[in-house]
């Protein structure tokens, strides 16, 4: 697919997208969530599960989508990004890929915002990320210099180890988000439960997981609603969409690769409750449900 080609369906997808968002707010369930609705801001590491949380918050009653694009603020929390979440009103969800500014968590709390932070196995994350940058996203920052690269192995080594001036090293980026896991107010969320078996995972952690997030928004939906709602979740129709399997990098990353990402951000991927390859097995190790 050419560049032009490329932005054209991105550029098409996101117009769906908001229109989308206007004609779900006009919804009965909707306009109720403008008096009673939680606020709800949705935070990820890149390539962690942002569309499949989409997903869920499009399923779920009371809930409309806040009509901007991802919020994105690497360094700092910038004036544009506190407007807009400060704006956030009743029923409105915003998603986000920012790491744990303080600023940005002193917002949340003073401004009594419902926050998810939806976590994957770093391995699964490289493996996205190398595979969107190169082949999926053209006008991505760093796609020409990836596509340069020699090999597949030579990128997935500049996602793992980063390159200055062009993408952080993976233990820099998990570094950023970590402090999320500690936040009070936020429900962290494994993607490997979320996503159900459809990619990869178990029905009962899914149910688990969609329980958890209706708990944590205050939502009083019945147990067999919100089964019907996780059978709805997956869906591979977002142009970011790759496979969204779980532990695809168990029989995809080459042991020498895999041995290097656990070199460079082993202790990172433990502390987001993963464990090591050489451990015996590669699921959550702590609950994914505690806030």
């Amino acid at each position: 697919m050419s560049v032009h080609h490329s932005q054209l369906d991105r550029y098409r997808y996101f117009v769906e997208r908001k229109l989308m968002a206007w004609r779900r707010s006009l919804a009965p369930d909707a306009v109720q969530g403008r008096r009673i609705g939680p606020r709800v801001f949705v935070n990820s590491i890149p390539k962690s599960g942002t569309n499949l949380a989409r997903s869920l918050l499009e399923h779920l009653p009371l809930l409309r989508p806040v009509g901007y694009r991802t919020l994105r603020d690497w360094n700092e929390l910038s004036p544009g990004a506190r407007r807009r979440i400060a704006s956030l009103k009743r029923g409105q969800y915003a998603l986000a890929h920012m790491p744990a500014h303080e600023p940005l968590r002193a917002l949340l709390r003073d401004h009594a915002i419902r926050s998810l932070f939806i976590v994957r196995d770093p391995r699964d994350v490289v493996l996205s990320l190398t595979r969107y940058v190169t082949s999926m996203n053209k006008a991505h920052r760093v796609h020409d210099y990836f596509v340069a690269l020699p090999s597949e192995e030579a990128r997935l080594r500049a996602t793992i180890h980063g390159v200055p001036g062009i993408i952080a090293s993976l233990s820099e980026l998990l570094d950023r988000y970590l402090p999320w896991l500690d936040e009070p107010g936020v429900l962290t969320i494994h993607f490997e439960d979320l996503v159900g078996p459809a990619g990869g995972g178990s029905e009962e952690a899914q149910q688990q997981a969609v329980a958890a997030i209706v708990d944590h928004l205050q939502m009083r939906i019945a147990p067999e609603q919100q089964h019907r709602i996780a059978q709805q979740v997956f869906s591979p129709t977002a142009p970011t969409f790759r496979k969204g399997q779980a532990r695809g990098w168990k029989t995809t990353l080459p042991p020498a690769i895999l041995a290097e990402l656990e070199a460079e951000a082993g202790a990172q991927v433990q502390r987001l409750g993963y464990a090591l390859h050489a451990d015996a097995a590669a699921s959550p190790t702590a609950s994914p449900l505690a806030e």
